[in-house]
C-alpha cells in the first residue's frame, strides 16, 4: 500500500521547515552566516530593497564592511522614489561603513553633502550627532570632541554608549568603565553586550580576572560571539599562558581563518618564531613590538634594543618597552652614556606611571615602581609593587624586582619568600640573584642554613668563591658563628690570607662563647673545635686543645 501522510502531519512538517528557514530566528540567534544564505537564496527569485538592507545588516555584523556598503548603495540607487527619512537613514549607514573602513574623508563627505544641515527625524539627527563626534575623535579634532562630549554623558543610552566609546578611544578606561557600570546596573539584562564593553575596559586596566568573569557570564547565553571569545582568549593568555588561550578558541565553533585579528592573536599565543613577526613589519603595527617582546622573553636584550632604538613612542606599551631596553642599556654599560640611558628609562617609565589614564592600571603602577627602583627609592617602589603583586604571582621578572626591592629596604623575610618563587633558570643562575637570596636567608635567621646549601650546590660555578665570601661575612655579621666558621674554614684552605684565619678564629670563639650560655649544639661545637685544630695556623692547634679540655671537663661535648 502507498504511504499516505495524514494532513495534520504534513502541516506540522511544513510549519517545522518554515520555522527552520525563518530570518528572524537567524538574526535573534546572531547566526548572520545562516541569515545571509537564506537572503541570497531569496534574492535569486526576487531581490527587493528590504532583502538588500538585510544583507547589508548581516554583512556589517560579519565584518564585511565593503559588501555592506555596496548593498546600502544599491538600495539608494533603486529606481523607486525614497522618502527623505529612508534616504537619510541609508546615507548614515553608508557613512558608518566608511568609518569602519577607515575612509574618514568619505564619512565627512556624506555628512557635509548628502545629508541636510539638520535632519528632521530626531532619532536620525541624534545618530548624525554621535557619528560627527566619533569621526572628530578619529581625526584628532580634540576641541570638537571636548565641546560635544559633555552633552552625551547625561543623555540617552545610545548617547552614553557613544561617550563611553570616545573615552575608551582616548584611553580613559576608568571613565568608560564608570559609564558602562552605570548602564549595566540599570539595564537588567536587556543590553547584554554592555558586559562585553565593560570587560574590555577591565582588560585594558589589566584586571584580567574581572574581565574573564564578565565574559563567561555573557558567553553563557551567546557562546558564538567572536568578540567575546577573542577577548576571553586574550585574558587567558595573561592569566595562564598561550596554550590555554589557543585551546579556548579551538574548543569553540568559531572559524579563525579569514579573521585577521584572530590569526594575529593566535600567532602571539603560539609564540611564533621571529621570522613571522619580522615578515609583518610595516603591515601589522604590533609586529615590531611583538618581535621586541619575543627577544625580551628570551633575555636577548641587545636585539630588542636595536629594534626599538628608532621607535618614537606614542602608546603606553611603546613607552614601557623603551624604558625596559634603556634601563638594560644603562645598567649593562659602564661608561658616560650609561647615565643617559638610565635617565631616559626613568622618563619613559614616569610618563606612563604618572599619566592620568594609566596611573591606576597594573602597567602604570609597574612603570612607577620601575621609576622609583632606578632612583633607589625602594620603599616607594615596594608600595607600588605590593599593590599589584596578586596579579604577578608566577611572573619571574616581577618577583625579581619585588624581591630585590624588599631585600634592599631590609624586609629580608618577605624578600626571601618572593625571590624563592622564581623558577626560570636564567634568573636563578645569576650571581646577583644567588647573592641576594643568600643574604635574605641569613638575615631572616629562620632558614640561614639554606645559604650554605646554595654554596654547596654551586661549588663548580665560577661565582662560587664570591658567594662564599659574601655568606661568610653575612654569617659573621648576624652572629651565626657555626656557618661563619665553616665558610671561613673553606676560604682559609683556598687562600692563605691572614684575614680568613682571623675571621675563622673569631667565629670559632664566638660559637664557643655560645656554649657557655647553653645555646649551642654539642655536635656542632665538636665540629668547630676540629676545624680550629686542623687550621694551617699554629695558633689554632693550641687554642683547640685548651678549649677542648675545658669542654670535656664541663661535659659540653657529645659522649
Amino acid at each position: 500500500m502507498p504511504n499516505v501522510r495524514k494532513p495534520g502531519a504534513q502541516k506540522a512538517n511544513q510549519d517545522k521547515n518554515k520555522k527552520k528557514w525563518d530570518l528572524d530566528k537567524y538574526i535573534s540567534n546572531r547566526d548572520y552566516t545562516g541569515a545571509m544564505t537564506l537572503l541570497e537564496f531569496q534574492a535569486q527569485s526576487n531581490c527587493t530593497r528590504l532583502n538588500r538592507l538585510w544583507q547589508a545588516y548581516c554583512c556589517f555584523y560579519l565584518g564585511h564592511y565593503q559588501l555592506a556598503l555596496q548593498h546600502y548603495q544599491n538600495a539608494l540607487n533603486d529606481q523607486d522614489e525614497l522618502e527623505q527619512d529612508i534616504k537619510d537613514y541609508l546615507h548614515l549607514q553608508c557613512a558608518v561603513c566608511h568609518l569602519y573602513l577607515q575612509a574618514y574623508d568619505c564619512v565627512n563627505d556624506i555628512l557635509m553633502t548628502c545629508l541636510p544641515s539638520k535632519i528632521s527625524n530626531p532619532i536620525l539627527q541624534a545618530h548624525r550627532f554621535r557619528l560627527e563626534l566619533v569621526i572628530a575623535q578619529r581625526q584628532d579634532k580634540s576641541m570638537t570632541v571636548a565641546s560635544r562630549l559633555s552633552q552625551l554623558l547625561s543623555a540617552s543610552i545610545p548617547d552614553q554608549l557613544t561617550a563611553a566609546a570616545i573615552l575608551f578611544r582616548q584611553r580613559n578606561f576608568q571613565g568608560a568603565s564608570d559609564i558602562y557600570k552605570r548602564l549595566a546596573a540599570k539595564d537588567e539584562g536587556k543590553r547584554a553586550a554592555i558586559q562585553v564593553y565593560l570587560a574590555m575596559t577591565y582588560y585594558c586596566l589589566e584586571y584580567y580576572d574581572v574581565a574573564m568573569e564578565l565574559l563567561n557570564t555573557y558567553l553563557s547565553f551567546d557562546p558564538h560571539s567572536l568578540v567575546a571569545q577573542n577577548l576571553r582568549a586574550c585574558c587567558l593568555y595573561h592569566l595562564a599562558d598561550g596554550f590555554a588561550a589557543e585551546q579556548s578558541l579551538s574548543s569553540t565553533t568559531i572559524q579563525t581563518n579569514g579573521h585577521v585579528l584572530l590569526e594575529h592573536n593566535l600567532m602571539a599565543f603560539r609564540d611564533y618564531s621571529l621570522n613571522v613577526w619580522t615578515s609583518l613589519f610595516g603591515i601589522v603595527p604590533e609586529a615590531l613590538l611583538n618581535a621586541a617582546i619575543y627577544h625580551l622573553k628570551r633575555h636577548q636584550l641587545q636585539q630588542a634594543y636595536m629594534l626599538l632604538e628608532r621607535l618614537e613612542p606614542s602608546q603606553p606599551i611603546e613607552y614601557t618597552l623603551k624604558g625596559i631596553v634603556h634601563c638594560w642599556k644603562g645598567q649593562e654599560e659602564n661608561n658616560s652614556e650609561s647615565q643617559e640611558h638610565l635617565f631616559l628609562a626613568e622618563k619613559f617609565f614616569e610618563t606612563i606611571g604618572a599619566a592620568p589614564n594609566e596611573c591606576d592600571t597594573i602597567r602604570g603602577r609597574q612603570c612607577m615602581a620601575s621609576f622609583y627602583l632606578l632612583r633607589k627609592e625602594y620603599e616607594t617602589a615596594v608600595t607600588y609593587l605590593k599593590s599589584i603583586s596578586i596579579y604577578h604571582v608566577k611572573n619571574d621578572a616581577f618577583n625579581w624586582n619585588y624581591g630585590m626591592a624588599l631585600a634592599a629596604m631590609g624586609c629580608y623575610s618577605e624578600g626571601e619568600s618572593v625571590l624563592s618563587q622564581i623558577q626560570d633558570p636564567n634568573w636563578k643562575n645569576r650571581y646577583t640573584y644567588c647573592a641576594w637570596l643568600a643574604r635574605c636567608h641569613i638575615r631572616s635567621i629562620q632558614q640561614s642554613h639554606l645559604a650554605w646549601e646554595m654554596y654547596l650546590n654551586m661549588q663548580e660555578s665560577k661565582d662560587a668563591l664570591d658567594l662564599l665570601k659574601l655568606i661568610a661575612n653575612e654569617y659573621y655579621l648576624m652572629a651565626d658563628y657555626y656557618f661563619a666558621a665553616k665558610s671561613f674554614d673553606v676560604l682559609e684552605r683556598v687562600d692563605p690570607d691572614p684575614e680568613y684565619w682571623e675571621a675563622k678564629r673569631g667565629a670559632c670563639i664566638g660559637y664557643f662563647n655560645k656554649s657557655i650560655s647553653g645555646k649551642c649544639d654539642p655536635v656542632k661545637l665538636l665540629h668547630v673545635l676540629t676545624m680550629l685544630e686542623n687550621s694551617k695556623h699554629s695558633q689554632g692547634i693550641s687554642m683547640a686543645k685548651t678549649l677542648k679540655s675545658w669542654c670535656e671537663v664541663n661535659q659540653f661535648l657529645p659522649t
